[in-house]
């Protein structure tokens, strides 16, 4: 039997999100609903937000195949 993983509910989400320091409650969020991808959320800027239409714009990524 194969183990299957099953998505938190809304309910349980915001639980996680009510738990998370101030500073990463809109990252948790975004991780949760919008479907970027880890690279492309570590790189968002406030500026890459637009507040009145709630348009995100993704120019950047962080790569992790890059040599450190």
């Amino acid at each position: 039997m194969k183990n299957v993983a099953v998505p938190a509910a809304f309910d349980e989400i915001a639980i996680i999100v009510d738990d998370m320091p101030g500073d990463i409650k809109l990252f948790v969020v975004l991780a949760a609903f919008v479907g970027l991808r880890e690279g492309e959320l570590l790189e968002l800027r406030r500026s890459d937000v637009d507040g009145v239409t709630g348009r995100i714009s993704v120019t950047r990524k962080v790569d992790k195949e890059a040599d450190r």
